[in-house]
């Protein structure tokens, strides 16, 4: 009927697959475990006092409408920084979203509204990627927030008067 090579083709074949769905099934794991690791680093820093301190200061520059400038645009490189992790799936976008989709689509939206600083920053600078991975990251959770909602994105982006709330609460703490 069959030789033995047909049937050492079999038991390879029986023996690979499991262990090629079982290292697939390990790294996923292994990926979110790193994730949520670098996700509470990230954490840790958005709440550290020094951190608090620059949040407190750029959002009563957003407030006050004197835009943000380099003495206040650790916010930004923050969630700058946050979307190129997202981007290179070193963050689970649920679990960005989870803990810092009001905050990126506030702060951003404090940000393009009106005069729209981060198209200054990059005017002035002459470079349209400045901020750019802000600008998906914001993109990602206003699109994420729309699905989890059932609604459109429109109807998820927050209000002038939404943001300006937040952005009181976080002049005030």
């Amino acid at each position: 009927m069959w030789d033995a090579d047909v049937w050492t083709a079999i038991g390879t074949w029986v023996i690979l697959v499991p262990t090629a769905i079982t290292l697939i099934v390990q790294h996923r794991q292994t990926r979110l475990v790193h994730a949520h690791e670098t996700l509470l680093t990230l954490q840790e820093r958005w709440s550290s006092p020094d951190f608090r301190a620059r949040r407190r200061s750029l959002a009563a520059a957003l407030l006050a409408q004197k835009g943000i400038s380099e003495d206040n645009c650790e916010t930004a490189s923050f969630f700058e920084t946050m979307g190129i992790l997202l981007r290179r799936k070193a963050l689970d976008e649920e679990l960005v979203w989870n803990e810092f989709g009001y905050a990126i689509i506030s702060y951003h939206g404090a940000m393009t509204m009106g005069r729209n600083d981060l198209k200054v920053i990059r005017d002035a600078s002459d470079d349209q990627n400045v901020f750019a991975e802000f600008d998906a990251l914001a993109t990602r959770v206003l699109r994420r927030d729309a699905r989890k909602r059932h609604r459109n994105l429109v109807d998820v982006k927050p209000s002038l008067s939404a943001i300006r709330e937040y952005l009181e609460s976080e002049a005030a703490e």
